[in-house]
């Protein structure tokens, strides 16, 4: 778990044996066409179900992201032809659509699956450890800050591996494909997979649940100054991991070494300001990281809502009241306020508020998305918070991406939903012309578990089912 914290990705060797990757990669080889199958690459090649309910696999993804996982609707497959060029270094926005915040915490990853052997050569995927905190897309930013990831460095690593590898990254990890210079195909097939829940405990067979430190030998390209700028930030996500089940016990800080901190805020740096910026959350300095939500630079802005966000537990009754009054008021610092008191569990606080955002067309659909998001993540619900979400998820003017994070909202809600009229606006769902609002909906059907949420499940996937056997030329 540190070295996915740190490193920001695990290579796996599921095991499975090597005559079933033989057949995935030959199945490619001798059907051109499954390469643009998109998300149905799965019902193309069901066997690829077994790569993911393998244990080595399924048990890291629990790990993860909790045992009530979930796999993501949309997968694709990547084929690197002989010739191919490199990508640009990015990181992945959400199936088209841009977050302004992202998630530092654990909540999705992606499974590259490698069925063949990888070479340097073939063009495997390059990735940039330890980049999967911070705000800066190396391909997409625009803004007067350096833009440190544009460029190859020393600490890259390529995703060389044997046949039947899986590799799994933190969904905001930095990486590219690589140019593949051989002369072979190389296939990886990606699929992404979501937490449901916060956790409550540690998902892992963990034997301490306070940070000390790195292990020994722990392995990282990353230089030791690196290492030390992520340590605040991986500490703070081992406590969030663990549930937050002890008081944490917070570091102390010098006059100087606290003023050396809140002047690295303001540094070029995303290193030096994500360190500075989760030190003083762990310190417990909620005040100044509160105020830096108002900064006019979003990337500043999202550093101190990112740090708020993983705040230790014994700070958030103190400081709920500050932050909800912040995330009430429309400004700059509304949105990085809406997601930290979401990220903390107390969104109940401004109930009334997010409900009101997340019906009116007038507020901004960066403030309706996240309120929608927010209260998805609630734990009582009633039909007026149900009504919001379907609302929201279903009107007919609004933006894509607003619809669907009020379906994600759902699924995320599912198991507090019983005794709603939940299930009609997800009957509803199933039908929309929206992809993922169809696939959330039918997760969310699962995840609530009534037999009649159940039926309407079984019946939407009897009536889509995709036969892998039928083809152009087997059409019958």
């Amino acid at each position: 778990m540190k070295s996915f914290l740190l490193n920001g990705f695990l290579v796996l060797k599921p095991q499975l044996p090597e005559a079933f990757h033989k057949f995935i990669f030959n199945a490619m080889e001798a059907n051109p066409p499954a390469e643009k199958s998109g998300n149905n690459c799965l019902p193309t090649l069901p066997a690829l179900n077994q790569v993911f309910d393998d244990p080595v696999v399924s048990g890291a993804l629990s790990s993860l992201l909790g045992p009530s996982f979930g796999m993501h609707p949309h997968r694709a497959v990547h084929l690197s032809r002989p010739g191919k060029n490199q990508q640009q270094w990015h990181r992945d926005t959400f199936w088209g659509y841009k977050l302004p915040i992202r998630y530092p915490h654990p909540t999705m990853v992606m499974a590259m699956y490698y069925p063949q052997e990888t070479t340097l050569k073939m063009g495997p995927t390059g990735i940039k450890p330890g980049t999967q905190y911070f705000t800066i897309d190396p391909k997409r930013y625009q803004g007067s800050l350096p833009n440190h990831f544009v460029s190859d460095s020393s600490s890259d690593k390529s995703v060389i591996c044997p046949a039947g590898s899986v590799c799994i990254i933190h969904y905001d990890l930095i990486h590219k494909g690589t140019a593949n210079t051989s002369t072979q195909n190389r296939y990886m097939f990606k699929f992404q997979f979501y937490r449901n829940e916060f956790p409550q405990k540690p998902s892992w067979n963990c034997s301490e649940v306070k940070w000390t430190g790195w292990p020994k030998g722990l392995e990282t390209s990353l230089s030791m100054e690196e290492v030390q700028c992520l340590e605040p930030i991986c500490c703070s996500l081992w406590n969030w991991l663990c549930g937050s089940v002890t008081v944490f016990d917070p570091p102390t800080l010098s006059a100087k070494d606290h003023q050396t901190m809140v002047s690295l805020l303001d540094a070029d740096s995303e290193w030096s300001r994500f360190r500075a910026a989760f030190q003083l959350s762990l310190c417990g300095d909620i005040s100044l990281l509160i105020t830096r939500l108002s900064h006019p630079d979003a990337q500043f802005s999202l550093c101190a809502a990112y740090a708020l966000s993983a705040a230790p537990l014994q700070y958030h009754k103190e400081w709920s009241e500050s932050l909800a009054k912040v995330a009430k008021a429309p400004g700059d610092a509304q949105m990085g306020a809406l997601w930290a008191l979401s990220e903390w569990g107390y969104q109940h606080l401004i109930k009334d508020t997010l409900i009101e955002m997340a019906q009116s067309p007038r507020v901004n659909t960066s403030i309706r998305q996240y309120a929608v998001q927010a209260l998805g993540g609630s734990k009582q619900f009633d039909q007026s918070m149900v009504d919001a979400l379907g609302e929201a998820m279903l009107a007919e003017k609004a933006d894509d991406q607003l619809r669907m994070m009020a379906a994600m909202a759902f699924n995320t809600a599912a198991p507090y939903l019983k005794g709603t009229n939940a299930q009609a606006w997800l009957s509803r769902g199933l039908g929309d012309y929206h992809r993922y609002i169809q696939g959330y909906s039918l997760e969310a059907l699962l995840r609530l578990g009534t037999p009649e949420a159940s039926q309407i499940a079984l019946n939407y996937l009897k009536a889509t089912r995709w036969c892998p056997i039928t083809t152009a030329n087997n059409p019958f």
